[in-house]
C-alpha cells in the first residue's frame, strides 16, 4: 500500500490549470492534454481522498504568496478536480475541508479506513 499527499489528480489538476493560465499556448482542453501527455506512466489510483476547499479559504491558508495559491488560480483548480471526479466518480472521496483540522482528519481517517477494508 502506499499513500501519497499528492499524485496524478493534483498533477492533472495543477498543470491543467497552469496551461489555462497562458492564452498564448494553443492547447485546446489544457487538462485533457496533460492528462494524455502523462498517461504512458501513470497509473491510476484506487482511491483519492479529495480535500475540497473553496479558493478564497485555500489561499488564506496558504498564505497567498505565489501563483499556486491565488484565488483565480485555484478556482481554475477545483474546476479541474471536479471534472476528473466527474469523470471517475466511485475513485474519489470528497472530505470539507473548510472544516477544522480536527473534523477533516478524521474524515480523511474514516474515508480511508472504509476503503482498506
Amino acid at each position: 500500500m502506499v499513500v501519497s499527499d499528492r499524485y496524478s489528480d493534483s498533477r492533472y489538476a495543477y498543470q491543467g490549470a497552469t496551461l489555462a493560465a497562458h492564452p498564448h499556448l494553443d492547447v485546446e482542453d489544457p487538462l485533457d492534454y496533460v492528462r494524455d501527455v502523462h498517461a504512458p506512466w501513470t497509473r491510476p489510483p484506487d482511491v483519492t481522498v479529495y480535500l475540497d476547499v473553496d479558493p478564497e479559504t485555500g489561499a488564506e491558508r496558504a498564505g497567498g504568496t505565489n501563483k499556486m495559491e491565488q484565488i483565480s488560480f485555484l478556482e481554475s483548480v477545483r474546476d479541474n478536480y471536479e471534472r476528473l471526479i466527474d469523470d471517475d466518480p466511485d475513485r474519489f472521496v470528497r472530505v470539507d475541508a473548510n472544516r477544522s483540522p480536527d473534523a477533516v482528519r478524521a474524515d480523511v481517517e474514516r474515508a480511508v479506513a472504509d476503503r482498506l477494508r
